[in-house]
């Protein structure tokens, strides 16, 4: 069996050569050496000392649009409103955002608008004074307050209430507010990125979200693709969340071996990149060797219950070519996508194409 460094370059082998697995994975293992390189140099060294792994950037055209577009306008002190499906990266690129902003000397102060109830909420991003409510026994800044001179951002910003929209908006527009229980006006210069996990537009027409505060949040828009529509960034990312998460815990664990990277890239990634780094860390924790094998990987990656398993080998008689070449019309010819819906790699895809004779 042959394992491979991040560059694509075997660092072992046993026997007379590669097991049929390792070959299949080899011109993935190509992509994932490509795709090392270009972040080497697009994408600055993480800090040891960093909350969160640094945002990667992949091969995936849409998503390089998307990071493409908040590096633009990155410098530009307008808002911005991120969407897209929940761990699908949204606070990482909004911390990317403030990191190459005019304000990244500033705080970046994160608050989710899901987190709490509405009285709550509101204290939490205006602060209160003392004897506001119950149990406000001092007064108390804000988050507004608190991000001053940098970065607010506001995730899943559809789940404001009504009441609370109101008052977004307004800081939005005079840059003032009054903590809770005060008549006090303050003020503060802040930047506000905002995400949600739900089209608002679809709200507003509803009549569930302010039309007013949406332009206001949304003078930059930028949609955030889910992991499973962009999977051929999957070996990237699950490289590098390996190598932090090693660091991190202080494993030496240098790398996924084929059998890993196979049972990856057959999952769907419900919990898009959040799941996979949740997934890489128990992974990290839990193996006995210098690589992460498929048996590392929680058991519902292993054996996944929200896709049947279709495997071509078991297909051949009720044909393989029909098959395929369904599965190619489905995802506009985009074989990563195809070989995930077929549950194979996409290695194996190819040499599946050649022996059938599929352009």
């Amino acid at each position: 069996m042959g394992f491979y460094d991040r560059s694509g370059r075997l660092l072992q082998s046993r026997g007379n050569g590669l097991c049929r697995a390792t070959r299949d994975l080899e011109p993935l293992v190509q992509v994932v050496g490509e795709s090392l390189d270009r972040l080497a140099l697009q994408v600055p060294a993480e800090q040891p000392s960093s909350g969160a792994p640094s945002f990667v950037v992949g091969a995936n055209p849409t998503m390089n649009q998307a990071v493409q577009l908040l590096d633009q306008v990155a410098s530009l002190d307008v808002a911005v409103l991120l969407t897209g499906p929940t761990g699908s990266g949204k606070s990482r690129l909004a911390r990317r955002v403030h990191e190459r902003s005019s304000r990244s000397s500033g705080p970046f102060v994160e608050v989710s608008c899901a987190a709490l109830g509405e009285e709550l909420l509101e204290s939490e991003l205006f602060g209160h004074v003392r004897g506001a409510f119950t149990g406000a026994e001092r007064d108390r800044r804000g988050r507004f307050e608190l991000a001053d001179g940098g970065t607010l951002f506001l995730d899943e910003i559809n789940s404001a209430p009504p009441a609370l929209q109101a008052r977004l908006l307004r800081i939005l527009q005079e840059g003032t507010f009054e903590p809770v229980g005060s008549e006090e006006t303050r003020s503060c210069d802040v930047r506000v990125l905002a995400a949600g996990n739900t089209d608002l537009h679809q709200l507003v027409a509803r009549g569930e979200f302010r039309e007013d505060l949406l332009w206001r949040l949304a003078v930059v828009e930028v949609d955030i693709p889910s992991l499973s529509t962009r999977m051929e960034d999957l070996p990237l990312l699950a490289h590098h969340l390996c190598e932090r998460y090693a660091h991190r815990l202080s494993r030496r664990v240098e790398g996924l071996d084929p059998s890993a990277m196979e049972v990856l890239l057959s999952y769907t990634w419900p919990g898009n990149v959040r799941e996979l780094e949740h997934a890489i860390a128990r992974a990290v924790a839990v193996t006995r060797g210098p690589l992460i094998s498929g048996v590392d990987l929680p058991p519902r990656v292993q054996r996944p219950k929200d896709k049947p398993a279709v495997q071509l080998a078991g297909a051949l008689q009720q044909d393989e070519r029909e098959r395929i070449e369904a599965a190619l019309a489905d995802h506009q010819q985009n074989r990563t996508q195809a070989a995930v819906a077929l549950g194979i790699h996409r290695a194996s895809l190819y040499k599946k194409m050649k022996r059938l004779g599929i352009s």
